[in-house]
Order: structure tokens, then C-alpha cells, then sequence
């Protein structure tokens, strides 16, 4: 689509309360706590139609671990979501009422759901840390009346203690169906976290005191419920809670522009998952994602409308932009973001509105203009990437007809004495991690004249290599048939904000006759806690992986999921040995229980044909198993017991077929007594195929010969259970090494990410040389059911050194043995 689009370069515009009363328990034993309803008159409270309410007053009380010296402060940041945590947050003082406690009163509208952190001013500024050891992104409290909330800081960033805590862990229903809710908010102490599937949710090293817990609908679908809850060190306390659902009402805006850009896309970004906020840190510390946001309609008379159904009694932020929340948004009249707030009304509404300016009220707009190449698509699309303090996402370009692109920016150019840019496509844009020097980037000073940049899409740095048919070495290809299974597994370190994108590159792999792509959604696990945790940016919201696993099948492709447990590399200290008492084994074995109860809930809901568990991470949690560094595992007795009961239940909730994930590098790694369980094995291989960094195409066949026929039968022929090689080379100088790259020890899952060989020389044919000397011996034995490239990675820019195909040589070799094994297709 091509905007008729009009700007004026010269004309110049200046712009709980419920406290949880419960018998706090041993994190050995627990019990049932009273389901809470969520009051229906909780969240009760007159809104205008046009979305306004009255004001109430809310006072912060804060209680520090220790005093502060003289010289400090104590502050409050009432933070901006929708233009980025970062920016446009009001800062407010604190009083001093004793040495340990700081207070301030502030009004805010009834029913806002406020985010807020404290941080210390003195010689430097310290931000508050959680219990996680974490900075704290944000707090929530909810206005629904006049009252007072008690916050505590556990510790500032400069230290962290996980001595003495406590945990906080509930089931949330809906209150009228009793159904889980998923992807609900959870916060207390500084620390967020969100439901899963079963509405569970788990926080782990609070302080111990009383804390007020919100539970928050991220689309508004759900009543907002807020109590206090009583936590103690070494206990759980339970909190299991009814919401109310709200209903959906249809809110229409219709909107006059102003006459710069006249025809351009104009979108609005908001603080809900339906105004584009993804809830996580994304480039430059953003949180709303501009392809997320709903773009609006462009009438004949020249104004914009928009109809969005949404939840009555949600608090919304929003603004109008042409860019996304930070970039090209709407400014006030004087100077400055604007941001507009309201409460969704009970009745459908339609509320008219008037943007005043899109342009900072001193630096005048600057002009991109971009002419694509003749050969270009009708459909060819274009971003621009902007670097103020840091870089941010990509935003298209304005098609304007011929192959030609526009951008104009407005705003925010008084923040900036100089700001960096490049073009790209949309399979091609960058992240900063892809920088190491800012200079070689396009740099732009915004000045009191209206600029015009002209630009060649080809300044992008991208880097890309030449993956032509030529890296095949040709050999015989056994034709398996359909059943073999032809396997791409997805890199574990996608970004779930990037799903929508990266599913285009993933439909693409029907070119090289994949039958099936393989899923790594992660929860993550650390040292300081038994308790496995979701992560936002990192963990997929419900709705996230479904939608991806959905448009996966409709490409035609069998999926499969794989979870796992971060951090999935091998820098990892995790399972080093040390001994764990009863209660540690009996939390993270309920943990781990919630987490893979999880995906099989998941898989079944996406008639997934496949669920993989174990891999490198679980080989200490079995009878036999070992720690990292060899030594036995000291895990309880009745271990197999409780393996066990979760594969009987996973089997209750999953009907596809179950598969252990075990490793083989020098040897093979142990498996459990209860093998016999699943229906197959994945079994994941990066055994040396060479003894030096230099491997010829013969060492590197007859090493693999050597692997299939003393380790990898082995596993066959002692279990009888259908064999799926899983193989994640890297593109590094000395591939072949296999986990020998990572040092002495051979304790890696398989798969090698950029943290563990970024620093490694990239070779893109040592990869492709390594699956043209395996797939002629692994395709010969024929008890090999199907075999898996791994670490896919289908983001847009290339991954130079991973494990991942994607844009490599390798690419070639795997499309020219998948398409011999099946000709037939998918």
C-alpha cells in the first residue's frame, strides 16, 4: 500500500486490601489455602463516558534494610511504560520519617494500575534489587480508593542477600468457570512473574514481611485484585484467588491529525498486550512493539478512526504516534511526549480527540528518503532503525509508489545532539549486540532546519555468506520414506516478541523438505532457588506459542516441543557438586512437575505429535544420574518414584508420543531405569569427530562411524526404543572439536550458543564439511528413525558462529539430504 502523504517541513509548532490470613507451612508440606473470590465490588467505581474518574490519594510508605548516609535520598519514579521505562518518568522525593522509613503522598485516578520503583540518590544512583537479585523493572499498586501502601526494599543493586526468604505460590481460577487463568501478572516485592497454562505461578526469595500482592489481566480481562500477603523465612504462603472476568465493550476513537504527514499510518500504543505492550525489555529498554500496535483508518474527510473491543474497568495509557511509543509520538502543544490515560467505560463509547502536534517544539524534522532496488518486490519492505542513547526497534518505512520509501521524524529531536540510523530489510534488520563500534554508523544531527537524508538500503552492515548449492558434496541419499522424520529444532534463545516475525522464516524451511519443526520454550533456574521461573521477552505467553505453533502447522509442518531449562549453555555453574537437603529435592521436583505439566498441556492443545524432556540439564534428578563433574547425584531415594507419577500424569494430559532427550559426547550419558516409559529417544550428539582444529572430510566420516557404532547403537540396542539423532555443530574454525571446543569437561547440551563460541573465529564450511561427512553414515542405519538439525535461529539477522543454519552454507547440505530422504515431501 502506497500513502499519499503531505508534510510541512517550514511550519514550525511548539510544541490484598484482603490481608492473606493463612497458617504459614514448612516448604517441606503444603496446604490448601481458601480460594479468594475477587470481590465484585472491588474494582467498582463511576467512570465517565469519556473514561475519566475521580482522583484519590495514595500514600507510599517505604522501610529501607539500613539507614542511608546524609548526602542521599530516597526517591520515588512513577514510570512510562508505553514510551519506555527509561523515559518521561516523574521523579518525586520522599520524606524522611525515621531512619529506616521514607513516605510521600500522590493522587492518581481511581482505578489506575500504577508502576512504580524507588531508587537512592547520592554520588551515583542506586535502583532498588529484589529478592531474585535482580533490579526491580517495576512495582504495581492499584488506585481503586483512597489508601496506603507499605513497601519494603530488600536490597539495593550495589548487594544482594537470598538468606531468609520466603516463597509465594497460588492457583488462579476464573471466578465463574473455575478454569486456570494463563498470563496473568503476578507482583510482590519488586518481583513479576505470570501464570501458566493451570494458572499456577511461583515467587521465591521474598523478604520476610508483609508484602501487597497484585494480580494483574495484561489485556484487562480480568478484575485486577490486589491483597496483602504475609510472607516468612522458609515458608510458603498460599494464594489462591478467584477473578472476575470483565466484560467487552467496543471503545471507538476518531481522531483529527495535525497537517504534517498527511496519510501516513498513525497508530496507537498503550500499556495492554492490544495496544502492542509486550510486558519485556525489547531494544533501547522499549517495552511496546510497533508491529503489535493497531494501526488506524484513514477516512475521506482526512481524519482517523479506530474501533478496539476491550474490557471494561481496564486502565489504559496510550498515545497516538507515527513511529511507535518513543519515536515520532504525539507531543503537547508547549513541548514534550503526551501521553493520555483512561478507564474503559461500561457501555460501548466513542471518544473524539485531536492530535496536536507530531514535532519537537525546537529541532526542526529530517526528511529519510529511500529508493529501493528496480528488482525489488511490490511488497519489499523497509525499516529504519534509530539510535538516541541506545538502539531501538525498527520501524517501516512509508512505501510512497516506484520502489521509493519515506520516513519523516518529529520527535523526540530536542533530546539530541546527534542521532545514528541505518536501513534495513525486514529479513535483515540488526540488534545492537550486532555493533561493536557506533562510528561506523550513519550519524545525523537534528538542527532548526527541516533536513532531507537520501539513502541506499545497501548501508545496512548486515553480514551474509554465499550459501550456494556448490558447498554439497553429492553422495548416495536412501530414500526413507515419509515416516522418517526430517527435524529443524528452533534455537531456545528466540525472543518470544519476535514469534510473529520469525514465523515467516520458519515457514520457509518447507524448501528444504523439513517435516517437522521442533519447539524450545524456556523457564529459567539459578543457584539461589530450587524453583524454576518464567522470564518476560524470554518465556512465551500462551497466547505467544500457540499462535507460532499454529501458524507452523497451517505451513504444513508436524511440530513438536522440547522445553527447557535456562541458562542452556554450558557457562552455566548449575549442578555443580554439592549436596541438597530433602526440601530443596521436594521443591524442584513440584517445580519441575509445574513446568512440564505446562508444555503438555500446550502440546496437547496444538496437536503437537511430540513432548521432549530431560536432555543434559535433568541427568542429576534420576537414580544413576550425575552432576556435571561426574560425581553421583544425591538425589532422594524415591526419585524414579516421582519420575514415575509425572510421566503418568504428563500421559493423563498429553496424547502424542514422549520422548527422553539424552546426550552422547566422549561417552554416553547415563539413562534412567524407567527408559522403558517413553516412546522413543532423542538422542543429542556434539562428540569430537576430530583431534584437531584442521579435519578433513574422511576424519570427520570415519569419527562419526566410530560415535554411531559403539555409542549411539549402544543406546538402541539396550533400550529397543526408536533412535532421533539430534546434531547442533557450530560455524566456527575448529567445528569438528565438538564439546571440546568448551574446554576439558564435555558438558554441554548438545547445541552451541554465541555466549559459549562467540569468541571463536566463524567458519561457514568446517560446518557444511561436518553434515556432509555424517549424513552419508547416518542415513545407512536404517534402525535411525529420523534426524534433527538444532539451534535453528529464524530471527532476522544471521547468526554468525551458533549452531544455527539459518542463511549458511549448511543450509545447502541439509536441503539436499532432507529432500533425498523424503522426495516425496512433507
Amino acid at each position: 500500500m502506497s500513502f499519499q502523504i503531505k508534510w510541512h517541513p517550514d511550519k514550525t509548532l511548539h510544541i490484598f486490601f484482603l490481608l492473606i490470613i493463612s497458617s504459614l507451612i514448612s516448604s517441606l508440606v503444603g496446604c490448601s489455602f481458601p480460594s479468594k473470590e475477587n470481590p465484585q465490588g472491588q474494582n467498582s467505581f463511576e467512570v465517565s463516558e469519556s473514561g475519566q474518574t475521580l482522583p484519590v490519594k495514595i500514600n507510599f510508605n517505604l522501610h529501607l534494610p539500613s539507614e542511608i548516609l546524609e548526602e542521599e535520598r530516597i526517591v520515588i519514579e512513577i514510570l512510562d511504560e508505553v514510551s519506555g521505562l527509561p523515559y518521561y518518568k516523574d521523579i518525586f522525593d520522599l520524606t524522611k520519617e525515621d531512619d529506616l522509613t521514607y513516605s510521600t503522598e500522590m493522587s492518581f485516578p481511581m482505578g489506575a494500575v500504577i508502576k512504580y520503583r524507588y531508587s537512592k540518590i547520592g554520588d551515583s544512583v542506586s535502583t532498588e534489587a529484589n529478592g531474585a537479585g535482580n533490579p526491580v523493572r517495576y512495582r504495581l499498586f492499584h488506585a481503586i480508593n483512597e489508601s496506603s501502601v507499605n513497601d519494603h526494599i530488600h536490597t539495593w543493586a550495589t548487594g544482594t542477600s537470598f538468606e531468609n526468604t520466603g516463597r509465594l505460590t497460588g492457583i488462579l481460577l476464573n471466578a465463574n468457570t473455575k478454569n486456570p487463568i494463563p498470563d496473568i501478572l503476578v507482583s510482590a516485592a519488586g518481583q513479576l512473574t505470570f501464570t501458566d497454562t493451570n494458572g499456577k505461578f511461583t515467587l521465591d526469595n521474598l523478604s520476610p514481611t508483609i508484602h501487597n500482592v497484585v494480580f494483574y489481566a495484561m489485556d484487562g480481562k480480568y478484575q485486577t485484585f490486589q491483597q496483602e500477603a504475609q510472607i516468612s523465612a522458609g515458608q510458603i504462603t498460599p494464594a489462591n484467588v478467584n477473578l472476575v472476568p470483565n466484560r467487552t465493550v467496543n471503545l471507538t476513537f476518531q481522531v483529527d491529525p495535525p497537517e504534517d504527514a498527511l496519510g501516513a499510518p498513525i497508530f496507537i500504543a498503550g500499556n495492554i498486550l492490544q495496544l502492542g505492550n509486550t510486558f519485556s525489555d525489547l531494544l533501547g529498554s522499549m517495552s511496546v512493539r510497533q508491529s503489535k500496535m493497531p494501526q488506524l483508518t484513514l477516512n475521506e474527510d482526512g481524519t482517523y478512526s479506530i474501533k478496539l473491543s476491550l474490557y471494561t474497568g481496564t486502565y489504559l495509557r496510550y498515545k497516538f504516534t507515527l513511529g511507535d511509543g518513543y519515536w515520532n509520538s504525539e507531543q503537547e502543544p508547549k513541548g514534550g511526549s503526551k501521553l493520555r490515560q483512561l478507564v474503559v467505560p461500561s457501555q460501548d463509547t466513542t471518544i473524539n480527540l485531536t492530535i496536536d502536534s507530531w514535532r519537537s517544539s525546537e529541532k526542526a524534522p529530517i526528511t529519510f528518503q529511500i529508493q529501493g532496488p528496480q528488482d525489488d518486490p511490490p511488497n519489499a519492505n523497509y525499516f529504519i532503525q534509530l539510535k538516541g542513547r541506545k538502539w531501538t526497534e525498527p520501524i517501516p518505512l512509508w512505501p510512497i509508489g516506484n520502489n521509493n520509501y519515506l520516513y519523516i521524524l518529529y520527535s523526540p529531536l530536542d533530546e539530541f545532539e546527534s542521532l545514528g540510523y541505518l536501513i534495513c530489510r525486514t529479513e535483515n534488520c540488526v540488534t545492537e549486540e550486532d555493533f561493536e563500534d557506533a562510528a561506523i554508523i550513519n550519524q545525523v544531527q537534528p538542527t532548526d532546519e527541516p533536513q532531507t537524508v537520501t539513502l541506499n538500503p545497501e548501508l545496512s552492515p548486515n553480514p551474509s555468506v554465499n550459501a550456494s548449492p556448490e558447498e554439497v558434496i553429492e553422495a548416495y541419499v536412501p530414500n526413507r520414506g515419509d515416516t522418517y522424520q526430517t527435524m529443524i529444532e528452533i534455537t531456545p534463545h528466540l525472543k518470544s516478541t519476535n514469534f510473529e516475525e520469525s514465523s515467516l522464516d520458519i515457514s520457509k524451511l518447507s524448501e528444504i523438505n523439513a517435516s517437522t519443526i521442533i519447539f524450545t520454550p524456556q523457564w529459567f533456574f539459578d543457584d539461589h532457588s530450587a524453583i524454576l521461573t518464567q522470564r518476560f521477552g524470554s518465556t512465551p505467553l500462551l497466547h505467544e506459542i500457540t499462535s507460532l505453533l499454529n501458524t507452523t502447522k497451517s505451513a504444513g509442518f508436524s511440530i513438536s516441543l522440547f522445553p527447557q531449562i535456562g541458562p542452556v549453555d554450558s557457562t552455566s555453574t548449575l549442578w555443580e557438586s554439592n549436596a541438597h537437603p530433602a526440601s530443596w529435592w521436594h521443591s524442584w521436583f513440584n517445580s519441575y512437575s509445574n513446568f512440564v505439566l505446562n508444555y503438555a498441556n500446550i502440546a496437547e492443545i496444538s496437536n503437537a505429535d511430540h513432548l521432549i524432556i530431560g536432555g543434559k540439564f535433568m541427568l542429576p534428578t534420576f537414580k544413576g544420574g550425575t552432576y556435571y563433574d561426574g560425581t553421583i547425584s544425591d538425589v532422594p531415594s524415591n526419585s524414579d518414584e516421582i519420575w514415575q507419577d509425572l510421566i503418568a500424569e504428563i500421559r493423563q494430559t498429553f496424547t502424542g508420543e514422549l520422548l527422553w532427550a539424552t546426550n552422547i559426547h566422549h561417552a554416553r550419558d547415563p539413562l534412567p531405569e524407567f527408559i522403558n516409559e517413553f516412546d522413543g529417544i532423542y538422542l543429542l550428539v556434539d562428540s569430537p569427530l576430530a583431534t584437531n582444529a584442521s579435519a578433513s572430510f574422511d576424519e570427520i566420516n570415519w569419527e562419526f562411524i566410530n560415535v554411531i557404532d559403539s555409542l549411539i547403537y549402544e543406546v538402541y540396542r539396550s533400550t529397543g526404543l526408536p533412535i532421533t539423532i539430534g546434531l547442533g555443530y557450530p560455524s566456527v574454525d575448529g567445528a569438528a572439536l565438538g564439546c571440546d571446543l568448551l574446554g576439558t569437561k564435555c558438558i554441554n547440551d548438545g547445541i552451541f550458543s554465541i555466549n559459549e563460541v562467540g569468541t571463536i573465529e566463524p567458519e561457514f564450511q568446517e560446518q557444511s564439511l561436518i553434515y556432509n561427512a555424517i549424513f552419508p553414515v547416518l542415513t545407512s542405519r536404517e534402525w535411525i528413525t529420523g534426524v534433527s538439525i538444532r539451534g535453528y535461529n529464524p530471527s532476522n539477522s544471521m547468526d554468525q558462529v551458533s549452531s544455527s543454519i539459518a542463511k549458511k552454507p549448511a543450509y545447502q547440505v541439509i536441503n539436499y539430504w532432507f529432500s533425498g530422504l523424503r522426495p516425496n515431501g512433507q
